[in-house]
């Protein structure tokens, strides 16, 4: 017997495919929230092509639905074009993201939804450099402080295994080791990047976990920290036949933009400085902020163990 509806937002994504076929796996009935790309055909998944224009238009998917998963996202890991700033009115000015996400909450306050899990990013902040954590720390707070019953925040490390282009982390590091002589990002932060098989699975253990509390926030990284010059080394090793010499410091930094510079009109690929600012401050892996949360059995799997799985 099937429970009640789960609706995925952005389940043509990547992620979003691979948590809709966990739910089917488990028999779940799930509402496939698309926009451009239909959705993989699936006992038990019923695709439908909704408008975040308005809460109006988000009532009708929303009936039967106790959890909703919000994973749709605009603009990348770029985040908005315009400053985000904190006053007494709220965040502004208000990004597609945040109104579309507005719109979903009002629609589930008034439909009665119990729950709604947002995927957010480690090293969300409300004084993040980079313009897409203060917009997924925006988002953190429209939930919060929503009436929806219980809400979950999930901030994953920097996601990687995406099939061919949506890969974004190979693509980066690869574009850079092109060349005999690379740049080396100066960064003193690790990272511990999460395979999107693994964050699915939390994803989906979270959908069919019991809530007791009103908020959770979790923490969601693979299971071990690398310096970025590590991960470098086991990218080269693995695609790159002949040797590397990575350049450091200033040098190396100020030479980044040129190795990744775009060409035509491709200006919003993704950039390493963008997948920088998703790591970790510290040398140990975080210690998980959670009340009730998708907390594995064991922890997630590495970099490197991924990568010898390839």
């Amino acid at each position: 017997m099937r429970e009640a509806a789960v609706m995925i937002t952005g389940g043509s994504g990547c992620l979003g495919q691979q948590v809709i076929r966990r739910l089917a796996e488990r028999k779940m009935t799930v509402v496939a929230v698309y926009h451009h790309k239909l959705p993989e055909a699936l006992e038990g998944v019923y695709p439908v092509c909704a408008d975040f224009s308005s809460a109006e238009l988000m009532a009708a998917p929303l009936r039967g639905v106790d959890t909703v998963v919000h994973m749709a996202w605009e603009g990348g890991l770029t985040g908005p074009a315009q400053q985000l700033s904190f006053d007494d009115q709220g965040w502004r000015p208000e990004t597609n993201n945040l109104r579309m996400l507005r719109h979903l909450v009002t629609a589930m306050e008034r439909a009665g939804t119990k729950r709604i899990i947002l995927l957010s990013a480690a090293g969300a902040s409300r004084t993040a450099e980079a313009p897409f954590l203060r917009e997924k720390y925006a988002a953190e707070a429209l939930v919060l402080n929503s009436k929806i019953p219980q809400k979950q925040i999930l901030r994953p490390a920097v996601i990687w295994g995406g099939v061919g282009a949506n890969d974004r982390l190979l693509r980066s590091m690869l574009r850079v080791l092109r060349y005999p002589i690379f740049p080396l990002p100066s960064r003193s932060t690790a990272l511990a990047p999460v395979h999107v098989s693994d964050l699915a699975g939390v994803v989906a253990l979270a959908c069919s976990q019991q809530q007791t509390d009103a908020a959770v926030l979790q923490d969601v990284h693979g299971g071990q920290l690398y310096t970025v010059e590590e991960l470098f080394k086991m990218v080269a090793e693995r695609y790159i036949r002949s040797p590397r010499l990575a350049i450091g410091g200033l040098i190396g930094e100020s030479l980044l933009p040129l190795f990744e510079r775009d060409k035509g009109q491709n200006a919003s690929t993704t950039k390493l400085r963008h997948l920088l600012a998703i790591g970790n401050s510290t040398k140990s892996l975080p210690t998980p902020v959670q009340v009730n949360g998708p907390v594995p059995k064991k922890r997630l799997a590495s970099f490197q163990e991924r990568m010898l799985e390839m």
